[in-house]
């Protein structure tokens, strides 16, 4: 009988101790007075969509040159994906409005270290080809399917027991 309390306390431990990970896309609404909001927070993976409110065509550039929406005509929108943790600063095309965008780590890390380097997502859906690592969401699923793996194997053991 302590097998499976040992069980159910790793289990629970597990899911305590990895984040859950939730999508927190965020929009900017480029307005002739400048971006709105000024500053948003989303998690590693997550998309940052701007729409055009202005009236004439704008776009939101790095200040670093390391990500640009291009030219985002009046009434659209593009996408950019950012795959690592790190404080991104940018402006308009005429420079009269910046914003910035705070990317939080999804993973749990005991000494975390922000990088500077977004994935681009070119186009108006967002895509783009992860820069490197492996994110929370993968590790996640990893970590989950090894447990339940190695939960099967010692209930597996015992005779006439459902795994």
């Amino acid at each position: 009988m302590k097998l499976p309390r040992i069980l159910l306390v790793l289990f629970v431990a597990f899911f305590i101790l990895v984040p859950v990970i939730k999508a927190a896309d965020q929009s900017v609404s480029i307005e002739s007075s400048g971006f709105v909001p000024a500053t948003v927070t989303i998690y590693e993976s997550d998309l940052v969509t701007w729409t055009n409110n202005a009236t004439s065509a704008d776009s939101a550039t790095d200040d670093d040159q390391a990500w640009d929406t291009g030219t985002i005509a009046a009434g659209s929108s593009k996408s950019i994906k950012f795959l690592s943790a790190g404080t991104y600063t940018y402006s308009n095309s005429t420079e009269t409005a910046s914003g910035t965008i705070v990317v939080e780590s999804a993973t749990v890390s005991a000494t975390p270290t922000p990088t500077a380097t977004p994935a681009i997502g070119g186009d108006a859906t967002g895509s783009s080809q992860p820069v490197s690592g492996v994110s929370g969401p993968t590790l996640i699923f990893l970590f989950s399917g090894a447990f339940f793996i190695i939960a099967g194997i010692i209930f597996s053991r015992k005779a006439h027991q459902l795994v």
